[in-house]
């Protein structure tokens, strides 16, 4: 039982690892079919930008003090350092799958299931408002 920590977080690291990867394929699926993400929203493009590598640098220091806090203390005599790989793991992998996010933008579903973005889903009645695909109003 003394290393059930350890696994779970390279468990976790895996499918961090796993869902990067599956969004890099879907976003080169999506590319190869002609569908394009939908544009930013100009207040979000320097967050897009520089987000991801901010959020990687906090990871990159917490790794580094959990590392340093492990060596200092010999694990405190509870935590192996299969633990600390795992927990070292899964920084690095929620760091891969959070620039992945950021690089790899897809389409809005809508696009996905055929239906173009600017389009409506279904067709304004009489006196109602036309609202598009994907709107904030659901």
């Amino acid at each position: 039982m003394r290393h059930v920590m350890g696994v779970v977080l390279l468990a976790a690291a895996a499918c961090f690892f796993w869902s990067a990867l599956e969004r890099r394929r879907r976003a080169a699926e999506a590319a190869r079919a002609g569908q394009q993400p939908p544009p930013l929203h100009p207040s979000l493009v320097l967050m897009a930008d520089l987000g991801p590598s901010v959020v990687v640098f906090g990871l990159a220091v917490a790794g580094g003090q959990v590392a340093l806090a492990f060596w200092l203390t010999g694990g405190g005599g509870v935590f192996s350092l299969l633990d600390l790989a795992g927990f070292v793991a899964l920084l690095v992998a929620y760091g891969t799958w959070v620039k992945a996010k950021g690089r790899y933008r897809l389409p809005d579903s809508a696009s996905i299931r055929g239906v173009p973005v600017n389009s409506p889903a279904q067709p304004a009645r009489e006196g109602q408002p036309h609202r598009p695909a994907g709107g904030l109003d659901r």
